[in-house]
């Protein structure tokens, strides 16, 4: 079967989002003029094997069609909330007009057992390795997948070497945690999780580091410990990416004596790090739902995710000047935002007395600042979410749904080791791309 439309010069590259069995979605957007429910799209799709998510306008649409069962079997579906979240175990083709149904090249994994293919329309197809080189600089997984003990091998210590040396500075400084699990989130926003943060300026460069969203980050210093120790104990093996997914795990896991979510390793340094792209890619404390969701799906998270994620202002400390207009002049009349609690606004103006207060810093979770739980969704509820961004969880009904789920601490605490599993797989690095920083704060010479 082929697809069959009117007009044959209307057809465009069309790009499948892809979801693997444990959740990864793979491909670039969709550059179609083509709606995804357009018939003679649809039935193309429908060739193929799974879930896919064709992206029209940055709306994430699930198109499941009976024929890809007759043809490769039903898929293999996983648990969840909606069609959203489903997962599956992907095998495809890729058709074009003219040309008959070609098998597609694998281009690069990120997930288990799953191989990641690029689905095109058009007369264009017998091009494909030349559109391989946009979906590499769009930043796609490439290079093959991570894996559990990866340094099982090579560098057997590795992991009990970062564990111990995070566990020794998070026991005489419990605001580590927060800042750790911050500086994974925003190096995976950025390029990706490759360690592009821990990279400093240079005279002719301002690197992530330099970027306003980043500039109260710290432990820096604990990550080159651990380097250094790596380096010592098996030289140029393990990657500072990885450090920085293990050392968000091992310090929010410190209060529970065990690591609470798994963290696959494999992940290799980029080489690159613009304050510039730091500033376009991580969220903004002032975002609306529409613009988290899109940031969140610019990355290939889901809506799902995103709440997930935001669990983890359940730690750390806001600065006022990221939420004060809030407080003093939400609409620009001096006015308070109307979804703010109010009992909770009178008490954050005692801390913050002015819009210009750009030092004050206040707990995000009030009630229980330095404790990883799920408060934040219970005090979500009270709204008393501290930035406009949490707020914003609140004005969606499939967001404001999943807060709910998340008042469960069960159900958080599986849900943000997965979500987290997730976002570490942003964008990688893996395979011989990228390198193995000697110091990480530098790229290697």
């Amino acid at each position: 079967m082929r697809p069959v439309t009117k007009n044959k010069d209307a057809w465009e590259w069309v790009h499948v989002l892809i979801r693997d069995h444990i959740g990864h979605i793979k491909a670039a957007r969709s550059t179609t003029k083509l709606g995804c429910f357009e018939p003679a799209v649809a039935e193309a799709m429908s060739l193929l094997h799974g879930l896919f998510l064709c992206v029209e306008f940055g709306l994430q649409n699930v198109v499941v069609e009976g024929d890809a069962q007759e043809r490769y079997g039903a898929p293999e579906r996983g648990t969840g909330v909606g069609l959203e979240r489903e997962m599956v175990h992907q095998r495809g083709l890729v058709s074009s007009i003219g040309l008959g149904w070609t098998p597609v090249p694998s281009i690069g994994s990120c997930g288990l057992g799953s191989e990641f293919f690029f689905f095109a329309i058009g007369e264009r197809n017998q091009h494909w390795a030349r559109e391989r080189e946009m979906v590499h600089r769009r930043g796609v997984c490439y290079g093959g997948p991570l894996s559990k003990n990866f340094y099982e091998d090579t560098c057997p210590l590795a992991e009990e070497i970062v564990r111990d040396i995070i566990w020794k500075h998070v026991a005489t400084n419990s605001t580590l945690p927060a800042k750790f699990l911050r500086m994974h989130f925003h190096d995976c926003f950025v390029r990706g999780c490759d360690a592009s943060i821990l990279l400093d300026s240079t005279p002719n460069n301002t690197a992530e580091k330099g970027a306003i969203p980043n500039l109260s980050l710290a432990g820096f210093d604990v990550i080159e410990e651990v380097k250094t120790q790596l380096e010592n104990t098996c030289p140029g093996v393990v990657s500072c990416a990885d450090i920085v997914a293990l050392a968000a795990r091992d310090s929010v896991s410190f209060q529970f004596n065990r690591s609470i979510w798994e963290v696959e390793t494999g992940r290799r340094d980029g080489t690159i790090s613009r304050a510039s792209e730091a500033l376009t890619n991580i969220p903004s404390p002032f975002f609306n739902f529409t613009t988290l969701e899109q940031s969140f799906a610019n990355k290939s998270l889901t809506v799902h995710d995103l709440v997930v994620l935001s669990g983890g202002h359940t730690i750390g400390v806001g600065h006022c000047l990221f939420f004060s207009s809030r407080l003093y002049n939400f609409t620009g009349k001096g006015d308070e935002d109307p979804s703010l609690n109010t009992t909770y606004a009178s008490f954050l103006k005692t801390k913050c007395q002015s819009l210009s207060d750009n030092t004050t810093t206040v707990p995000m979770d009030p009630g229980s600042p330095l404790s990883f739980d799920n408060n934040y969704f219970k005090i979500l509820k009270q709204n008393q979410g501290l930035f406009q961004s949490d707020a914003a969880l609140l004005t969606n009904i499939g967001a404001a749904n999943i807060v709910d789920e998340l008042l469960d601490s069960d159900d958080f605490f599986t849900e943000f080791g997965q979500s987290m599993k997730r976002m570490g797989a942003v964008d990688l690095l893996t395979g011989s791309f990228g390198e193995i920083r000697k110091k990480c704060n530098v790229v290697n010479s």
